[in-house]
């Protein structure tokens, strides 16, 4: 696996075992300027929802923090009983 496909294939391992799971959705929170996070998530699915300005500090910086969304489920899921991460992940490598 090339070393720029890692961070996008755990994630996508992680998004499926959410899915798995039964959640709803994943909220991605980005401390702003990252360019390369935001294409990860954006390229992933994610739509940028909010920005909160000077949200955080970070190497003697304020920052804004973007918040995004990416839907797991279709609109009208029925949540149901969570799976353990095990059976999750162990449903994921059967789909």
């Amino acid at each position: 696996m090339a070393r720029h496909d890692r961070p996008g294939s755990l994630y996508r391992r992680l998004l499926a075992a959410l899915t798995a799971q039964g959640f709803h959705a994943a909220i991605g929170g980005i401390a702003l300027p990252n360019p390369a996070s935001v294409r990860l998530h954006e390229r992933l699915g994610f739509v940028a929802t909010g920005t909160i300005p000077r949200a955080g500090r970070k190497f003697d910086r304020w920052h804004d923090l973007g918040f995004w969304h990416l839907g797991l489920q279709a609109s009208d899921h029925t949540p149901s009983e969570l799976l353990t991460p095990r059976a999750a992940f162990l449903a994921t490598q059967r789909a």
